[in-house]
């Protein structure tokens, strides 16, 4: 009886102590679990820190191109603007070199009809006076008599034209022109000496 009594005393103690290894496994595996828990979150908070600034910052960067996009456009508008003006100026630049070109072949056929009427009134004059002895300046201002049948000399006066002295003198324009080459008909100077060509 009294080993029956012994063995019923050992098997509550021995249950105790299984019932502490357990609950002391336990708590070494909570705390196991816990240190790792913890030591996790420390090394997973940089990389949290870092993913944070890296959406930051691609925030920053999608504003950035959107104001690119912005100055880009912009930029475009200002070009067709450019543009735009350029093609009116060239526009207005034909226009004008039109107007020039066209003012120019109006300039050169009234010259032409100048002349051409110059040298009728010439050919007027000249029939009319039939060969008469015409008055020639000198350098000393005399008048002399110088028949247009022989050619001469002529000095300007103010007032005289190539037309005017081809009609006094009796001949053509043209013929006046040719016997002056080196002298410019629209820049005549007071008291310079011209030739004049005998009359046809």
């Amino acid at each position: 009886m009294e080993d029956d009594y012994d063995t019923l005393e050992d098997k509550p103690a021995g249950t105790n102590w299984m019932l502490t290894a357990l609950a002391l496994l336990a708590f070494l595996l909570g705390g196991a679990a816990l240190f790792f828990a913890l030591d996790a979150s420390r090394r997973l908070s940089p990389m949290s820190d870092s993913l944070s600034e890296g959406v930051s910052g691609m925030a920053g960067l999608g504003k950035q191109i959107e104001q690119m996009e912005a100055e880009v456009g912009e930029l475009a508008e200002a070009v067709g603007s450019l543009n735009a003006r350029m093609q009116r100026a060239s526009a207005y630049a034909n226009q004008n070199e039109k107007a020039i070109r066209k003012l120019t072949e109006e300039i050169n056929a009234n010259r032409k009809q100048i002349i051409d009427s110059a040298e009728a009134l010439a050919g007027m004059g000249s029939s009319s006076s039939g060969g008469s002895a015409m008055a020639t300046n000198t350098g000393g201002g005399a008048t002399v008599a110088a028949s247009t049948a022989e050619g001469g000399s002529y000095l300007i006066e103010p007032g005289d034209t190539f037309a005017r002295i081809a009609q006094q003198m009796g001949v053509s324009l043209q013929a006046l022109l040719d016997a002056n080459p080196g002298v410019d008909p629209r820049r005549l100077r007071i008291g310079q000496n011209i030739v004049v060509p005998t009359a046809e």
